[in-house]
């Protein structure tokens, strides 16, 4: 018997200690998480590759303007406005593209090429503060104040139809995009919202399983701690102008629950679903590029934005 009780001590004191070293551990994961959070939500450099611009839109024979920006906080950025060849006063659409997160817009340039090539427009891709040779270091509220100063700078040109703005996203951009189409009602024809998620909250435990039992979708005991938010689900829902949501059934990124929970959060009328079922996170505008551009090109058609062939 009193073996019996020393033995059941001990295994309780052995619990305690193990309870308090994974609370231990826990808690010290939550802290890192904390202070380093931003450079996980934030990528402007790709491992292996530089910073600075390798491409630019000249090598694929495209005229384009280097436009710079200022911020309303003062950050010097920048973006690149990008022309079909040959076609200095598109009466087309311009598309404001707002980029996915690791890389710069150099990196996006074949994805412009697709456009400018299926869509016969114009495209404005911005780069945001701490990504490529935009100064700065990038957070939520900083980069709403560089897409701002994007748009901002577009409506004022004589050279472009300023009726005809859609602004694309995918992934974070899809998430900056949704925040800019909110805030500015009436600024754009159309919305392409292309595999983007319901909140970063609600993205962590899908990256970073182990915080799921206190960061995540919905009210989460920490989801204060995490500080760029991007809460893509409230922005939706403000948006009036119609919304194409282009989903990859095969996204290995971000799970496609979030893009159904975005449509599911869309109050406009004129929203649209269009499916993938095997597209992934970056690749769909190529793998599967007649569908996809078929789509995207009935969608601006039905809403005004797609004028010639």
């Amino acid at each position: 018997m009193l073996w019996g009780l020393v033995t059941s001590a001990t295994l309780l004191a052995t619990l305690k200690w193990l309870l308090f070293g994974l609370g231990s551990l826990l808690l010290l994961y939550i802290v890192l998480l904390y202070m380093l959070q931003e450079k996980f939500v934030y990528v402007p450099e790709i491992p292996g590759l530089s910073r600075a611009y390798d491409l630019k839109p000249s090598r694929y024979g495209l005229p384009y303007e280097n436009v710079p920006l200022v911020a309303k906080d003062g950050t010097n950025v920048h973006g690149w406005l990008i022309r079909p060849q040959g076609i200095p006063h598109n009466p087309g659409p311009t598309v404001l593209f707002l980029q996915e997160n690791a890389g710069s817009i150099a990196h996006r340039l074949p994805n412009v090429l697709f456009f400018i090539k299926n869509v016969k427009c114009n495209v404005f891709i911005l780069s945001y503060r701490g990504y490529g040779e935009s100064e700065g270091k990038p957070s939520e509220s900083g980069i709403k104040q560089d897409a701002q100063a994007a748009l901002d700078h577009l409506l004022q040109r004589k050279d472009i139809d300023t009726s005809k703005l859609v602004v694309f996203g995918r992934s974070l951009g899809g998430a900056v995009a949704s925040w800019l189409a909110a805030e500015n009602p009436t600024a754009f024809r159309t919305v392409l919202l292309e595999n983007t998620f319901l909140s970063i909250p609600a993205l962590a435990p899908c990256l970073l399983p182990l915080i799921g039992s206190v960061i995540g979708h919905g009210n989460k005991p920490l989801n204060w701690i995490i500080k760029s938010s991007w809460k893509g689900e409230e922005f939706v829902a403000r948006i009036l102008s119609p919304v194409l949501f282009l989903s990859g059934g095969a996204d290995e990124m971000v799970p496609q629950w979030h893009m159904r929970g975005l449509h599911q959060a869309a109050t406009s009328p004129k929203s649209e679903w269009k499916e993938f079922p095997t597209g992934r996170h970056m690749d769909m505008y190529q793998v599967h590029q007649e569908e996809y551009w078929q789509t995207v090109n009935a969608f601006l058609e039905k809403h005004g934005c797609f004028v010639w062939n």
